[in-house]
C-alpha cells in the first residue's frame, strides 16, 4: 500500500550528541596495506589530532592520526590483513568536536602495496556523525523538506532515522533554489514508529524532530508539517511508551495508564488516566524550575467529564505555586504561583483539544485549539520544588485526578508567540472526516477509452483513499485506484471500453471507511467502428499499394485482416495495431487471385467485442506481361535501331532488360515505361554477343516477367589502341611497341601525330591485325603533343587512338649552385643544386684550377634536384662545380663562375641537449668562435625540420644570449646558431625539452557539414591533460556544453548532431580542471537541415500532353533531387527523372501521355527520401 501525505517540513529541536574520543584498538596482521589518503570533514580539511580508522567486518584493522600540510588534512593509514580485495571502511574521530563521523566509502585492500601515491591521494570525507542504518530486505521511500528552526537546513547537514534506538537511515539534504530536500529509504520489514535526528553541520549538533511516523515498508511516506520552536525541554508522544523524544532524560515513570488510539486513530499512541490509579511523573530537576526568563506548557487533552483535576503540571501541595494546566468543572485553567487563568467555554465534549499555557516572567496567557482564551498579569515567585506530574496532584486527601486521554505533551523553556501556539494546534488538529465528489456528480456521458479526471473533496485526516468504479448503480464494485494521497488534486481515470448506463464513482478513506459517491448513475458509450473501404465491389491488383479506411470511436488501436474466402478464414495485414485515429492503412495487395475478399477491423485490444467488415465481397488478380520480340534468332547491328514488342494485362508499367550471357546476368534497357504501349524503339548498345535474349517484368514487382524463348547476336567490328595512351615518355631515337587488340579487322594502318592530332604522319600503311603490336624507333622532334592512331586500312569509321597526348623527349641539365662568387666554408654542408629533364641519375664533380676535376658523387638521382655537399679541405679562390648525366657525358654542365672554400669556427656550448625547460622561463644560449662578426640563434621545436630565428644578428663576442622558452611542447626542441652572413657556418644543439599541458582539435577543423541528428566523432590529441571539457557554439559567442568530463586519453567523443543549425560553429576542447589550456576549431563548420520546396506547379494549373513546362524549386543543404509525378492525387508516384543537380532549381519535363485531374509533382532528397 502506498501511503501519500501532503510535503512538509522538518522543524528541529536542538539536542547535542557527542562521543568521547573513541577506543580504537586495531588487529595486528602479518601483511598491510598502505594507504596516503587526503582528509575532509564536512567538506572542511581534518586538523591535527583528528584521527581516521580503518574496518573490516566490523574488526578494526588500522589508526592513524591526521597531519596538517599547507592548509589539507593528510594521513598515511597501514591496514593490517592478509587477504585480498577485503571491503574496508572508515570512520573520522574529530579532536576540536570530539565527534565520530561517517565516512561513506571504502576500498578494496591489496597487502604488500599501495593506495593512493602521492600525488594521487585516496580522499576521505566525513559527514556528519556515526549513524551507519542497518539493512533489511524492504524499506519505505520518504520525500522531505528539512528545515531547522523554520530556516532551511544547510549544505552538509544530514538527516538519520531510527526505530528504538537503531539507526534505519541516514541522508544528506540536497539544496534546491535555497530549500533543503531530503530523500531517504528507511530499512524495516514491519510498520513500526520512526523519529528523526538531524545533524547541523554549522553546530556540530544533532537536532531531534518531534515527530514520529508511521513506516509503510515498500511504500512511499511525506511527512506532516511540524512547527515547533528552539527550546523544547520534554516531549512526551506516548507512542506505547512514556520516554522524552528529546533524549534530555526526562522519561516519565507511571502506572495505571493505557495507551490507546489518538486523534488520528493510530493505535497505542496517546494515554489514558482513568481518574482512579493512573498516574505519571518525572524527578525534580533544575532544568524544569522554570524562572523569570518564561515558560511554555502544552498537551493534547479529550474528556467528557472532570471536577477538579490536574492534567500536567510541576508545583507544590494544592494549588499554590508552581505552573500547570487542570480541568476545574469542565473548563480547562493555566496555573501560576497559585493564580489561575480560565477558559471561557467548556471542553468536555469528549474531543481532542489543545492546552497551552504561556508565561513570559509577567504575564500568563492560556490558548484553547490556538486561540486566546485568557491573559493575566502574574508577579514572579518561585516554583516548585517538586516532580512534574500528569493525571494527579500529590495533596493528602485531595488526588486531583485527571479521567481522558493526553497526548503530545510538551515542556518549553522560552514563552511561545501566539503564532507559535497557533501552529502547534493547526500542524496536529484533528477534525472530523468527510469526503465528497465533485466530479462525476452523475448524468453525464463518457466516451469509452477517452481520459476523464476524478475530482473529490477531504477532510485534513483523510490522508489515504481508494477508487471504486461500478457498472450496475454499485452492486458490485471494482477498484481503479488502490492507493492515493487524500489531498489529491483528482484523479486522471482511463474509462474502460464498455456500454453502460449505471455507472457510479466511490472515493473511499482506506483506514476510517467514509466514502463519497457519485450522486447518480452516468453513462458509458462503448467503442464503435466501421469499414468504409474497401467496401464491395473494388478489383485490387497485387504488388499494388491501397488505401483500407475506416472512421472510429472511443478506440486507441484497430487490428486489420482480410480473407480471400468470404470470412471463412483470415489472415493479418500487419502483425501489429494501428492507432485508430489515423483512419487509414497503405495495404501492399498481397500475392493472391480471389473475387471473394473482405477486409476485417478490429479493437486492437479486443478483436471479437469491437469489430466491422466489408460490406460485400472484392477481387484481388494478378499482372501478366508476355514478350513477343525478340524471340531468338535474330542478329541486330550495334548502333542500329529496333522494336521490342509485347503485351499485358493489370500492369501499369514495365521494365526492360537484355542479357549477353544466356541469362547469367542482366543489363536494363528501361526502368519503367507505360505496359499499355506495348513496344519500344530499342538502340543497339555496343555489347556484342551471340548469346542474347531481352527480358521484360512488372515495373513493380519483377516477380511477373516474360523472355525471348530462344538467344539472338548483337555484333559489332572493333579495334583499340592499347599502348601508347597517353601519358607515356618516350626517349628521342628509343626502341617503343605499340600495341592494340582487335575483332572482325584484317589489317591496319598506323600513323602518329606531334600536334595532338591536328595533321598524322603514317608508320605503317598495311601492319597484320592479328599481331596486336609493331615496333617503332622513336624520332623527331621533341614534343608533349603526341599521339598514335590505328584504322581498319578497309574502314577510316572503325579507328582508335591515343586517349591522351604522351611526351617525345631528350634529356637536359642546368646547375643552378654554385654558380660563381660564393664563400663556402671547409667543412661545412652547401647544397649544389641543379635542374633537369629526363634524367636518371648524375654525376657531380669540382675543381680548384680549372683543369683537374675531382668526383663529389655519382650514380644520384637526377630528381633530387640538389646535393648536399660537405666541403673539403681544398682551399681555392677559383673552385667550380660541373654536373654531368652518369650515362651519356654529352649531357653536362659547368658553373659560369668561380667560387671561394674557406674556414671559420663557431661552437654551441649550451644548450648542448636533453635539457628541459618549463615554457616562458627565461634561458641562456652560450657559445665560442672564430673569425665571426655577429651570429644569428634560431630555435626548432621540431627536431630541426623547421626553424624560428630568436635573433637575427648577436654581437658574436658576447658569448652568450638570454631568450624566453617557448610556449610550443615538444620534446624536439633544438637551438642552433649560425654565422648572421654565412648560414653554413653553424653549431645546433642536440633535442631538448619544452614542456607545458596541451590540447589539439583535430576534428571538426573547419568546413565540415554535419547534419542534424547524425552522430559525428569529435577528435582530438593531448598531452599532460586527464579530462577535457567538450563544448559548441554556433555563434562564435554563447559556448554549449557537450561534456563536462571526458577522459583525454581516449581522443575522441561520438556527438549526436543537435538540432541547432548554424554555420558559424566550432568546437572548443579544454582542460577539465583548468580551461586556460585548450583549442578550438581552426574554422568554422556547419550543423545543416536539408530542405526541399516545389514553386512550381503547386495547384491549379493546367499541362497539355506532349508540351513542355518547367518544373521549379528551391532547396539548400541538398546536393541532387528525384522529380516523380503522381496522377491519382499521391496514390502512385512516376518517375519524372532519379536524379539532377538540386542547384539547378528547375527543369523542363515533356508532359506524358497519362491525362488526370488529379497530379501533382513529388520533389525529394535523391540520397534521402525523408527529405
Amino acid at each position: 500500500m502506498k501511503k501519500l501525505i501532503q510535503s512538509i517540513s522538518l522543524l528541529l529541536i536542538s539536542t547535542a550528541v557527542l562521543s568521547a574520543q573513541p577506543n580504537w584498538n586495531p588487529v595486528i596482521y602479518t601483511n598491510s596495506t598502505t594507504l596516503y589518503a587526503k582528509v575532509t570533514i564536512n567538506g572542511l580539511p581534518a586538523q591535527t589530532g583528528d584521527k581516521v580508522a580503518a574496518f573490516v567486518n566490523g574488526e578494526c584493522r588500522g589508526v592513524s592520526d591526521v597531519v596538517t600540510n599547507a592548509n589539507e588534512g593528510y594521513v598515511t593509514l597501514l591496514i593490517q590483513g592478509e587477504s585480498a580485495e577485503e571491503n574496508a571502511s572508515f570512520k573520522i574521530w574529530s579532536e576540536s568536536n570530539d565527534v565520530v563521523y561517517f565516512v561513506n566509502k571504502f576500498v578494496w585492500t591489496n597487502p604488500g602495496n599501495t593506495i593512493g601515491t602521492p600525488p594521487d591521494y585516496f580522499l576521505i570525507e566525513g559527514n556528519g556523525p556515526d549513524w551507519k542504518p542497518v539493512i533489511y530486505t524492504n524499506s519505505t521511500t520518504l520525500y522531505g523538506i528539512v528545515t531547522i528552526n523554520n530556516v532551511s537546513a544547510q549544505p552538509g547537514d544530514v538527516v538519520g532515522a531510527f526505530v528504538n534506538g537503531e539507526c534505519r537511515g541516514r541522508e544528506k539534504v540536497i539544496m534546491n533554489n535555497d530549500t533543503a530536500y531530503v530523500t531517504m529509504l528507511i530499512q524495516g520489514e514491519a510498520v513500526e514508529n520512526v523519529s528523526f535526528l538531524i545533524w547541523q553541520a554549522s553546530s556540530v549538533k544533532a537536532l531531534l524532530v518531534p515527530k514520529h511516523i508511521s513506516s509503510d515498508p515498500g511504500g512511499t511516506i511525506s511527512l506532516i508539517n511540524i512547527n515547533a520552536v528552539n527550546g523544547l525541554v520534554a516531549f512526551y508522544q506516548f507512542n506505547n511508551n512514556l520516554i522524552d523524544e528529546t533524549k534530555n532524560g526526562f522519561d516519565l515513570l507511571g502506572g495505571g495508564l493505557t495507551f490507546v488510539k489518538d486523534r488520528f486513530n493510530t493505535p497505542n499512541t496517546s494515554v489514558a488516566f482513568d481518574g482512579s490509579t493512573s498516574q505519571a511523573e518525572v524527578s525534580n530537576s533544575s532544568s524544569l524550575d522554570f524562572r523569570k526568563n518564561g515558560f511554555t506548557i502544552s498537551t493534547w487533552v479529550k474528556y467528557s467529564s472532570n471536577g477538579n483535576a490536574v492534567i500536567f503540571g510541576k508545583h507544590v501541595h494544592g494549588y499554590y505555586n508552581g505552573y500547570f494546566l487542570a480541568a476545574v468543572n469542565n473548563r480547562l485553567q493555566f496555573y501560576v504561583s497559585g493564580i489561575p487563568i480560565t477558559a471561557s467555554e467548556y471542553s468536555n465534549d469528549n474531543q481532542w483539544h489543545l492546552v497551552t499555557g504561556v508565561y513570559d516572567g509577567m504575564n500568563a496567557t492560556l490558548y484553547v485549539d490556538g486561540v486566546q482564551e485568557a491573559t493575566q498579569q502574574i508577579p514572579y515567585t518561585d516554583f516548585s520544588p517538586n516532580p512534574v506530574r500528569l493525571g494527579y496532584m500529590q495533596t493528602p486527601g485531595y488526588p486531583e485526578r485527571y479521567n481522558g486521554l493526553i497526548d503530545d505533551a510538551r515542556l518549553y523553556n522560552v514563552p511561545l508567540s501566539q503564532t507559535d501556539v497557533s501552529n502547534l494546534f493547526t500542524e496536529n488538529n484533528w477534525t472530523a472526516q468527510e469526503i465528497s465528489i465533485i466530479n462525476p456528480t452523475g448524468g453525464q456521458r463518457l466516451k469509452a477509452n477517452s481520459f476523464y479526471t476524478i475530482d473529490w473533496t477531504a477532510t485534513q485526516f483523510i490522508d489515504s483513499v481508494i477508487i471504486e468504479f461500478t457498472t450496475n448503480n454499485g452492486l458490485t464494485m471494482e477498484v481503479i485506484a488502490p492507493s492515493l494521497p487524500g489531498n489529491s488534486e483528482g484523479f486522471y481515470w482511463h474509462v474502460p471500453k464498455i456500454n453502460t448506463t449505471q455507472a457510479k464513482i466511490r472515493v473511499r478513506h482506506l483506514s476510517s471507511g467514509v466514502s463519497g459517491v457519485t450522486a447518480v448513475p452516468f453513462i458509458i458509450d462503448p467503442p464503435k467502428i466501421t469499414v468504409t473501404s474497401p467496401n464491395g465491389g473494388e478489383t485490387f491488383v497485387f504488388g499494388e499499394i491501397d488505401t483500407v479506411k475506416w472512421v472510429s470511436e472511443n478506440l486507441d488501436d484497430v487490428y486489420l485482416e482480410y480473407t480471400i474466402d468470404n470470412g471463412a478464414s483470415w489472415m493479418e495485414m500487419e502483425d501489429y495495431t494501428i492507432p485508430a485515429a489515423d483512419g487509414k492503412f497503405l495495404w501492399r495487395i498481397p500475392f493472391v487471385s480471389s473475387s471473394n475478399c473482405k477486409v476485417r477491423i478490429s479493437d486492437g485490444a479486443d478483436s471479437v467485442s469491437f469489430a466491422d467488415v466489408s460490406d460485400n465481397v472484392f477481387s484481388i488478380v494478378l499482372p501478366m506481361v508476355k514478350l513477343n520480340k525478340p524471340n531468338g534468332g535474330e542478329n541486330f547491328i550495334v548502333g542500329k535501331s529496333d522494336t521490342i514488342k509485347w503485351i499485358s494485362s493489370n500492369v501499369a508499367n514495365v521494365k526492360l532488360e537484355y542479357t549477353t550471357d544466356n541469362g547469367s546476368s542482366w543489363i536494363s534497357i528501361l526502368t519503367s515505361t507505360p505496359a499499355s504501349v506495348g513496344s519500344f524503339v530499342w538502340t543497339i548498345p555496343n555489347t556484342p554477343s551471340t548469346n542474347c535474349k531481352v527480358k521484360i517484368s512488372n515495373a513493380d514487382n519483377s516477380f511477373f516477367a516474360d523472355t525471348s524463348d530462344n538467344i539472338f547476336s548483337i555484333k559489332n567490328p572493333v579495334v583499340t589502341l592499347l599502348s601508347p595512351n597517353g601519358g607515356e615518355q618516350w626517349r628521342r631515337g628509343s626502341s617503343q611497341k605499340i600495341s592494340w587488340t582487335s575483332s572482325d579487322v584484317a589489317k591496319v594502318k598506323i600513323q602518329y601525330s606531334t600536334n595532338d592530332g591536328t595533321t598524322w604522319i603514317v608508320v605503317a600503311d598495311s601492319a597484320l591485325a592479328s599481331t596486336g603490336s609493331f615496333d617503332w624507333t622513336i624520332p623527331s622532334p621533341v614534343t608533349n603533343q603526341a599521339k598514335v592512331r590505328i584504322t581498319d586500312y578497309k574502314d577510316v569509321t572503325v579507328s582508335s587512338q591515343s586517349a591522351a597526348p604522351f611526351t617525345i623527349y631528350f634529356p637536359t641539365v642546368t646547375l643552378t649552385a654554385p654558380n660563381g662568387g660564393e664563400l663556402w666554408q671547409i667543412g661545412s654542408q652547401k647544397n649544389i643544386s641543379w635542374t633537369s629533364t629526363y634524367l636518371t641519375k648524375v654525376k657531380l664533380e669540382y675543381t680548384t684550377d680549372g683543369t683537374i676535376w675531382k668526383l663529389i658523387a655519382e650514380q644520384l638521382d637526377a630528381n633530387l634536384n640538389n646535393y648536399l655537399w660537405t666541403i673539403p679541405n681544398d682551399p681555392s679562390a677559383i673552385a667550380k662545380v660541373r654536373i654531368t648525366d652518369a650515362t651519356d657525358n654529352l649531357v653536362k654542365y659547368t658553373c659560369e663562375g668561380t667560387f671561394t672554400i674557406y674556414q671559420q669556427k663557431l661552437t654551441l656550448t649550451s644548450p648542448l641537449g636533453g635539457e628541459r625547460y618549463r615554457e616562458l622561463t627565461t634561458q641562456n644560449v652560450t657559445w665560442t668562435s672564430e673569425y665571426v662578426d655577429t651570429i644569428k640563434i634560431e630555435l626548432s621545436e621540431d627536431n630541426g625540420v623547421s626553424w624560428a630565428v630568436i635573433n637575427g644578428a648577436v654581437p658574436a663576442k658576447l658569448g652568450s644570449y638570454n631568450y624566453i622558452a617557448s610556449t610550443w611542447i615538444t620534446k624536439q626542441a633544438k637551438i642552433r646558431i649560425s654565422d648572421s652572413k654565412n648560414a653554413a657556418l653553424q653549431s645546433t644543439s642536440n633535442t631538448f625539452e619544452f614542456f607545458k599541458p596541451i590540447i589539439t582539435v583535430s576534428s571538426p577543423n573547419g568546413n565540415e557539414q554535419w547534419i542534424v541528428g547524425t552522430t559525428q566523432k569529435i577528435i582530438w590529441t593531448s598531452s599532460d591533460v586527464a579530462n577535457v571539457k567538450i563544448e559548441y557554439t554556433t555563434d562564435n559567442i554563447i559556448w554549449n556544453t557537450i561534456a563536462s568530463s571526458v577522459t583525454s586519453a581516449v581522443g575522441s567523443y561520438d556527438w549526436l548532431i543537435p538540432n541547432t543549425p548554424s554555420v558559424n560553429c566550432k568546437v572548443k576542447i579544454s582542460d577539465a580542471s583548468d580551461n586556460f589550456y585548450s583549442d578550438l576549431s581552426n574554422n568554422v563548420f556547419s550543423i545543416i537541415l536539408p530542405k526541399v520546396t516545389v514553386t512550381s506547379p503547386n495547384g491549379g494549373e493546367q499541362w497539355i500532353v506532349g508540351a513542355t513546362q518547367n518544373i521549379t524549386w528551391t532547396s539548400s543543404n541538398v546536393a541532387n533531387v528525384k522529380l516523380e509525378y503522381t496522377t491519382n492525387n499521391g496514390t502512385n508516384w512516376n518517375s519524372v527523372l532519379t536524379s539532377t543537380p538540386a542547384s539547378a532549381g528547375s527543369f523542363v519535363w515533356t508532359i506524358p501521355n497519362t491525362p488526370s485531374a488529379n497530379c501533382k509533382i513529388r520533389i525529394s532528397d535523391a540520397s534521402n527520401i525523408a527529405v
